[in-house]
């Protein structure tokens, strides 16, 4: 069996219209007045009448309701600052990603380097390459400031012909097994 809501709600909402109960008649009731209201809202807009308007706005501005018609100023400043801002920023970025260069990755210290002396440099520094490949050792030349030099990955242990070779040049083997030897020019 229904209640009196369920029959309220479903004559409110157009179903079952011919419910004689006291409910679905003041729900047809409520119902009617609803749509009769709606129809009347809906009632056609008339087009547009630009001197209407105007004619209005008039009137309202002569009765004090709308404020008098100024002219409009066009305020600069803050598009400056906004603008200010952003090249500010732009240019803010820019220098602290400028500023982070990746660190340079070097192998060992600086007092790592062994320095000596010879007459003839760049000789010399052919002449070690040369003799450590020929002893099964990668060394490359390179020139650091204007002093000819070397690098090498000595092999672990340290054979005795590159020991040898080391030796006969007055250089002491290095620690880590990199070998990073600099050559200074002699006094004459």
């Amino acid at each position: 069996m229904r209640d009196d809501d369920d029959i309220w709600f479903d004559s409110l909402a157009g179903l079952r219209a011919d419910e004689p109960d006291k409910a679905a008649s003041a729900a047809r009731a409520v119902r009617a007045a609803i749509l009769s209201r709606r129809a009347a809202e809906q009632a056609p807009v008339q087009g547009r009448d630009a001197s209407r308007e105007a004619q209005l706005i008039e009137r309202a501005r002569a009765e004090g309701l709308l404020p008098a018609n100024r002219t409009r100023t066009v305020r600069r400043w803050p598009a400056f600052l906004a603008a200010a801002a952003i090249a500010a920023v732009g240019v803010g970025v820019a220098l602290h990603m400028r500023g982070t260069s990746p660190a340079f990755v070097t192998r060992g210290a600086a007092s790592a380097i062994v320095r000596i002396r010879d007459r003839n440099p760049k000789q010399l520094q052919q002449e070690l390459i040369r003799e450590l490949e020929e002893a099964g050792v990668s060394a490359r030349g390179y020139e650091s400031f204007g002093l000819p030099g070397i690098d090498a990955d000595l092999p672990s242990p340290l054979p005795a012909g590159v020991r040898e070779i080391l030796g006969r040049h007055g250089i002491a083997p290095p620690a880590d097994d990199v070998l990073r030897l600099e050559i200074e020019r002699a006094a004459p």
